[in-house]
């Protein structure tokens, strides 16, 4: 009886020993897979993000020129500013929105929602006057 006593005793030592075993070696696994994932998280986001601002690149390249409408022509420089109503002033985008800052007989800044179609050879600026939304066309 003893004997069978001892024999549950070291089955019970050696189940408890290999489950703790066991336990550290699927905490190690958890926690390399977790790691794992936010380095990979991490990469996506900063390609992302590297994504995203060369698209933003390449759109204010597409306004780079000059951009006639029947009423009025716009030129836009690398530079980031740009030439309106013959007055220079300055332009950025962000948002699908172009913020154009000049001033001519008083500071003026307007703001358009825009886009392209004619695979970028026509701009179309939407904003709070009447008179628009007008097309411009690349020159």
């Amino acid at each position: 009886m003893n004997n069978d006593k001892t024999k549950s005793k070291l089955r019970t030592t050696v189940k408890n020993h290999i489950s703790k075993e066991d336990h550290e070696a699927k905490t190690r696994k958890v926690f390399a897979i977790t790691i794992a994932g936010v380095i990979i998280f991490g990469i996506i986001i900063f390609t992302a993000v590297a994504i995203l601002e060369e698209l933003k690149i390449d759109e204010i390249e597409r306004f780079y020129g000059t951009w006639k409408s029947e009423f009025n022509t716009l030129t836009f420089y690398n530079s980031g500013t740009c030439k309106i109503y013959n007055y220079t002033g300055t332009f950025e985008i962000s948002s699908g929105r172009l913020f154009i800052n000049y001033t001519g007989v008083t500071p003026t800044f307007l703001t358009y929602v825009y886009s392209f179609s004619d695979d970028y050879n026509t701009l179309t600026l939407t904003g709070s006057s009447s008179w628009e939304p007008r097309a411009y066309t690349k020159q």
